[in-house]
């Protein structure tokens, strides 16, 4: 839990409050986003596209952004109906690195949602569904 703390510590330690380009994606999926520090957002169907506001992007902001979502539908019973997301690809501010998450979102957050830290390494390994370019 120490772990976690410290890389969402330093993901929004540097975010961004009123520049964020989230106007082009729901605003149920906007709240799940604020505080990161995102360039923009693109949402196509059932794939969106966030731009981190960096040089260096890692696995662990992919993380902080499944995440946001899996707490949105936590917290908004009418979003956690409306989710269709079935990848989510998080790029730096220039396009050239990114990472892909390529599953149906709403069922992985339905699955970890009464697991341990623990039993979600074994049973939904998030590793298993992402993939670097």
């Amino acid at each position: 839990m120490k772990k976690l703390f410290v890389v969402l510590s330093v993901i929004f330690v540097s975010a961004i409050a009123s520049g964020n380009n989230l106007s082009t994606i729901p605003k149920s999926y906007a709240e799940a986003l604020k505080g990161l520090d995102i360039k923009g957002a693109e949402l196509n169907n059932s794939f969106l596209s966030v731009s981190f506001n960096r040089e260096q992007i890692s696995k662990e902001m992919l993380g902080s952004v499944v995440r946001g979502f899996c707490y949105q539908m936590f917290l908004d019973k009418k979003f956690a109906k409306t989710l269709d997301l079935k990848r989510v690809m998080i790029t730096n501010r220039h396009y050239s690195h990114s990472f892909n998450f390529e599953t149906d979102v709403k069922q992985y957050c339905t699955n970890i949602s009464k697991l341990t830290d623990e039993e979600i390494k074994q049973q939904f390994p998030f590793d298993r569904y992402v993939t670097e370019n």
